[in-house]
């Protein structure tokens, strides 16, 4: 840990948290597995919140520049790559399922600019996964996405719009195939 005013709350072992930077906020609640999982935090003003009872066995968290992730009670993870950047956030429900493979980030790590006006063309955008949100393996949800509470997204498909709540969604990019579902973690 290398800065000022950074608090960390770990309620659970397991994790490995570097922090470079001032005034972040990290807290790792009660009965998680985190499988040795690197949280890294860079720059100021980040906050990463993970609830109770979740497990992530592969993958990392990274958090920069005033953003903030948390992912929701009973949420099990087995692998993922966790990226936001520059003052957004990435917020994943209660009881969600990820596969191997996922990504979920809010940004594309670097600017692009539009030549004529100077004005940057992919600004960051937050990414919100609601409750009990099932991804398949091999899947990338990308910036500004919402994916409603019980929808499931397919295997390797790539996340650019939006997916609306008990849905479906397949391909790349990702559409909705299927409305009005539910799913079970067991049978």
């Amino acid at each position: 840990i290398r800065g000022k005013n950074n608090k960390i709350v770990k309620l659970s072992r397991g994790g490995k948290i570097r922090v470079v930077g001032n005034n972040n906020y990290i807290e790792i609640g009660k009965n998680c597995i985190m499988d040795n999982i690197p949280i890294t935090v860079y720059g100021d003003n980040n906050s990463v919140k993970i609830h109770d009872c979740v497990y992530f066995y592969t993958g990392n968290i990274l958090c920069e520049h005033g953003s903030k992730i948390e992912i929701g009670a009973g949420t099990s993870i087995h692998g993922a790559h966790i990226n936001a950047q520059e003052c957004s956030s990435i917020d994943i429900g209660k009881d969600c399922m990820f596969s191997g493979n996922i990504i979920v980030r809010t940004s594309d790590s670097h600017p692009i600019y539009d030549n004529t006006s100077g004005m940057r063309v992919n600004p960051a955008k937050s990414v919100v996964v609601g409750n009990h949100v099932w991804l398949g393996v091999g899947c990338n949800v990308l910036k500004g996405v919402k994916i409603g509470d019980g929808a499931v997204v397919g295997n390797g498909s790539i996340v650019t719009h939006d997916v609306p709540q008990q849905s479906i969604a397949v391909g790349i990019p990702a559409k909705v195939v299927k409305k009005d579902i539910k799913w079970n973690r067991t049978f």
